[in-house]
């Protein structure tokens, strides 16, 4: 077996059999696909169990611990995984005929290689047909462009090595958001040998929807306290790993979360991740003042007023990122 693709479902009936008739069609036919439900309730179990029914290849798992979501579910395929590669995939998302196939044969001759990265495409309507990149490669550091929230890569444009990725500890079951950032930052600084290939026709298709799991209930608590592990976490990370002339750049993942906190009322947040900033060196003084400044507008809500709203946007435009998600193929 050459791939396992790692799926978590939850209440995708209406895109899951789009997604799964692309896995059917690949021109590599010695795979699995292992779907991992997380509690659906809308009759997306019933559609994948006839897949299953009709292709061996598709395996249905309930998840069977806790904590539920995405990330349980994706560990979970993995634990069981038969193939020496795993590769991520959810529900909304689709596979071009050729992928699995580009994947594995990039992977089999590079022998050294713990994972490797892939184009591909973010899409609305049809896909691919807007040409629109998931992300380019440019000549920055990749972990500097991931502490800018400008990733290389997500989740589903890798492959990995199963074994490399049981070894670098697997996805981070409590988080609920920023997953993907973690996960690579602990990939980037740590001993894990990658290569990218952007080169290569784009083979994977992002669903770009409000609906997603991942952005719904954006600025909740819950994924406000997610993200504030993670930019916590860079820290640590990056003093392990020697890289301590990075940490400065951990102010865009510290900030965005005190801006979204202090957006959403959660002054509290915002405070504590402010001052935390200051104290580990990772923001300056005046950068300090600057989020200081958007939480008196919020909390005294004079950013209702024009000048003050004003105040407070040229204060956030100090971390604003140019990211290259999204851009159009060249």
């Amino acid at each position: 077996m050459s791939v396992t693709i790692c799926i978590p479902s939850y209440n995708r009936a209406d895109l899951v059999e789009e997604t799964l008739d692309s896995i059917v069609e690949q021109t590599r036919t010695d795979w699995e696909a292992i779907v991992v439900d997380d509690g659906s309730t809308d009759g997306s179990v019933e559609l994948i169990a006839a897949y299953a029914r009709r292709d061996p290849r598709i395996k249905l798992r309930q998840r069977d611990r806790e904590p539920r979501g995405a990330c349980s579910c994706r560990n979970i395929a993995v634990e069981h995984a038969a193939g020496r590669y795993v590769m991520f995939l959810d529900t909304d998302d689709l596979l071009a005929p050729f992928c699995l196939e580009q994947r594995v044969r990039v992977v089999d001759h590079e022998p050294l290689t713990d994972f490797a990265v892939f184009p591909m495409y973010v899409f609305k309507g049809k896909p691919g047909g807007e040409r629109r990149l998931w992300n380019i490669e440019t000549e920055d550091d990749v972990l500097v462009r991931l502490l800018r929230m400008d990733p290389i890569c997500q989740g589903t444009g890798t492959l990995w090595r199963r074994d490399s990725f049981i070894q670098l500890g697997l996805w981070d079951e409590e988080l609920l958001i920023w997953q993907d950032i973690e996960l690579h930052l602990r990939a980037f600084a740590g001993q894990f040998a990658f290569t990218t290939h952007f080169d290569l026709a784009p083979d994977v298709f992002l669903r770009e929807s409000e609906e997603s799991l991942s952005r719904g209930q954006y600025y909740s608590r819950p994924k406000l306290n997610s993200r504030s592990i993670v930019a916590k976490r860079a820290v640590d990370i990056l003093r392990a790993a020697g890289r301590d002339d990075l940490i400065a750049e951990v102010r865009y993942l510290c900030s965005s979360v005190a801006l979204g906190a202090a957006a959403s009322g959660n002054l509290d947040l915002a405070r504590e991740m402010r001052i935390w900033g200051k104290s580990e060196g990772i923001l300056t003084a005046m950068e300090a003042l600057r989020l200081r400044l958007t939480e008196l507008s919020r909390a005294s809500r004079l950013d209702r007023l024009p000048v003050f709203r004003s105040i407070r946007d040229r204060a956030a435009r100090v971390f604003a990122i140019d990211n290259t998600v999204g851009r159009i193929e060249a």
